[in-house]
């Protein structure tokens, strides 16, 4: 089949698919002529590298996974590359929840510095800056 109909097939457009190629990513891809000859098996590649783009992962990482022997991925790598990449995402999950729970705090001491403000004046603020600066300063680390 030629690019138009892998295009149709597996919903990437010619440009992708000849940029995945030029990556390494789809193999084997034989020439008539001056048009690139595509298999059935790169319907499935192509689909493949489509999927992980919307995971999350980008091209440069799928090379080493993707690019395996005659055109064929190594599924026992791609099976650990899944694992490291959602170990990567619980990790990342957990640091979210604990910016997210940080930010709370700020949020709450800035509450009971608008309230102490606006009964005592600024000095009655003093106790909260420190811990809101602390989580503020943790955020940009």
């Amino acid at each position: 089949m030629y690019i138009g109909s892998l295009s149709r097939a597996a919903q990437a457009s010619p440009k992708a698919i000849r940029l995945y190629e030029s990556l390494g990513l789809l193999s084997g891809v034989k020439r008539q002529g001056a048009y690139r000859v595509y298999a059935e098996h790169h319907v499935v590649q192509v689909r493949l590298i489509r999927r992980a783009l919307a995971l999350g992962f980008r091209l440069a990482e799928l090379q080493p996974v993707l690019a395996g022997r005659d055109g064929e991925p190594d599924w026992e790598q791609v099976s650990e590359f899944l694992k490291r990449k959602q170990e990567e995402i619980a990790a990342e999950i957990v640091r979210l929840e604990q910016l997210h729970g940080d930010l709370g705090l700020v949020l709450g001491e800035m509450r009971q510095c608008r309230v102490a403000l606006a009964d005592a004046g600024s000095e009655a603020c003093g106790l909260a800056r420190p811990a809101a600066a602390r989580a503020l300063s943790a955020q940009s680390a």
